[in-house]
């Protein structure tokens, strides 16, 4: 079933970061990180995993082996919220299974399918920031503030872990703020304004270009893309957090006959050039009878999403500005 299909999607998703989080582990020094007020200023302790007391207090000069094990930590933490919300799915496709053994009663409904994505993703991105509460703003948690100690700690830990984090979105917003070649086709019919101040075609442009843009997932709209002798002209160019580009093309008018046939046409040279829906494509369709389900549509994003909040920092890059028509 459909449904079913895209929570063990979303499964699949979750396990894949969880999994490269407990990687990155590897790669990082033996031991643990913890902070000890001594005066007006916070030291860095260097101790065994499992040791609760003493250590080897770490000197400012060694800034970067601190900034190291504070990361070990943020990993690790990451690792542990993505392997409870796994097992949250798994329980739940274990009671959805049992519940309609044996009947034609679907797993669960798209719309039921949509909210619940959307429900697990967010509680990712809540899990994520309430995990090492790292972000361009910086805020001390509410368990902090009941001890005099435990601010001025867990700020020290901040200021270890925030300009890290900070550095690996950076190449995300720096490819936003690039300038791209823009398709010039038809410029009078980007009559519509989405929120974000972006110019688009169609009010369904507008909740894609808005979605995005509030959840820090780098895109351009309607940049150009040569591939070998075809040239194209995405809706939007979407970065993802591996590097890859995919595309996602918004058919909106595919009742005239005429538009249809444009969109056999593309599709066909999509694939002649290696990009493939699924992979490198993604597609939404509407007609003047079917407007688009935004419900359907907001599956794709959350799922598109879900890749920024468990492996990327802030849920995507820091900002997303705008190539304005």
């Amino acid at each position: 079933m459909l449904a079913e299909q895209r929570v063990r999607a979303l499964r699949r998703e979750i396990e894949e970061q969880a999994i490269y989080h407990r990687e990155q582990l590897g790669y990082l020094p033996a031991g643990k990180i913890v902070f000890q007020k001594n005066g007006s200023y916070v030291r860095w302790i260097h101790r065994d995993e499992d040791a609760r007391r003493g250590g080897t207090v770490i000197h400012r000069k060694d800034r970067s082996f601190a900034e190291d094990l504070v990361l070990k930590n943020y990993h690790r933490e990451m690792a542990d919220v993505l392997e409870a919300q796994r097992r949250l799915l798994d329980q739940f496709l274990r009671d959805a299974t049992s519940i309609t053994a044996g009947s034609r009663i679907p797993l669960m409904s798209s719309v039921m399918t949509a909210e619940y994505v959307s429900a697990m993703t967010e509680s990712i991105l809540y899990a994520n920031r309430r995990a090492r509460n790292a972000g361009p703003t910086v805020s001390v948690p509410p368990e902090a503030e009941s001890s005099d100690e435990k601010p001025t700690r867990w700020l020290a830990e901040m200021d270890l872990l925030t300009p890290i984090l900070l550095e690996s979105v950076k190449w995300m917003t720096d490819w936003c703020r690039e300038a791209y070649e823009c398709g010039d086709r038809r410029l009078n019919e980007l009559r519509i304004r989405a929120r974000c101040g972006l110019l688009v075609r169609s009010k369904s442009e507008a909740f894609i270009a808005d979605w995005l843009f509030e959840h820090r997932i780098p895109f351009r709209y309607e940049q150009v893309l040569r591939v070998g002798d075809h040239v194209f002209c995405p809706d939007f160019t979407i970065l993802l957090p591996d590097g890859r580009l995919i595309y996602w093309e918004h058919f909106g008018a595919l009742g005239k006959s005429g538009y249809l046939l444009d969109t056999q046409k593309k599709l066909a040279n999509y694939l002649e050039a290696g990009i493939y829906p699924g992979r490198d494509l993604l597609i939404t369709c509407e007609d003047g009878d079917n407007p688009l389900d935004l419900r359907e549509a907001e599956w794709i994003l959350h799922m598109l999403c879900g890749k920024y909040m468990s492996s990327v920092p802030f849920g995507g890059a820091l900002e997303v500005p705008l190539m304005m028509r």
